[in-house]
């Protein structure tokens, strides 16, 4: 019975020992990873699945590039949507699909983007809000926050660093150019 050839992972391209990572729970403040009026701005046409990041990047005056800048803290990426409390619950969810990379220059067409699923493992993933029990923002702000569900708004970062969010289907509530989408690190 023949052996086959044994293949070693690369744990640094440069060839230098590798980086020794040990999973360490940190938290990052929330950060902007699509700004008002951005969620009103499919990445493809209604109904099709994004399948490219450069599709994302298309839109790059409305989508924020996110950088896990401490690859070896905080293991899992969590996303949630800020949005006008007086629009009431959507009757379409808004859809997301999140790439992820490795790499020096994310900007560079050579660097391979791949669709990061969630820890459901889904890759399109809806944000449902609902008004009557989300988290309103301060007095008279009338804001409110969606509610991150574990599984569903909640991605392994395994081990990437880079993150760009993309949206398959569009905020429908009445002040799109007022709702947005947070990101953090855990």
């Amino acid at each position: 019975m023949g052996v086959p050839d044994q293949i070693e992972f690369v744990m640094d391209p440069d060839g230098s020992d590798p980086t020794v990572v040990v999973p360490v729970s940190g938290r990052s403040d929330w950060v902007v990873a699509i700004p008002a009026g951005g969620l009103e701005t499919q990445d493809q046409p209604s109904g099709t699945v994004i399948r490219r990041a450069t599709d994302i990047f298309a839109n790059f005056s409305i989508r924020n590039l996110l950088d896990r800048k401490y690859p070896g803290t905080g293991t899992t990426l969590r996303v949630r949507m800020r949005y006008q409390a007086d629009d009431g619950t959507l009757i379409n969810p808004v859809i997301i699909r999140i790439f992820a990379s490795v790499g020096d220059d994310p900007t560079d067409p050579a660097t391979p983007f791949v669709a990061l699923p969630n820890t459901a493992n889904e890759c399109s993933v809806p944000i449902r809000n609902n008004a009557d029990t989300d988290s309103l923002v301060g007095p008279g702000t009338g804001f409110a926050y969606t509610t991150p569900d574990n599984d569903q708004h909640s991605w392994d970062c395994d081990g990437y660093t880079w993150f760009i969010i993309g949206v398959e289907q569009a905020y429908d509530g009445d002040t799109p150019e007022e709702a947005w989408l947070e990101a953090k690190i855990v």
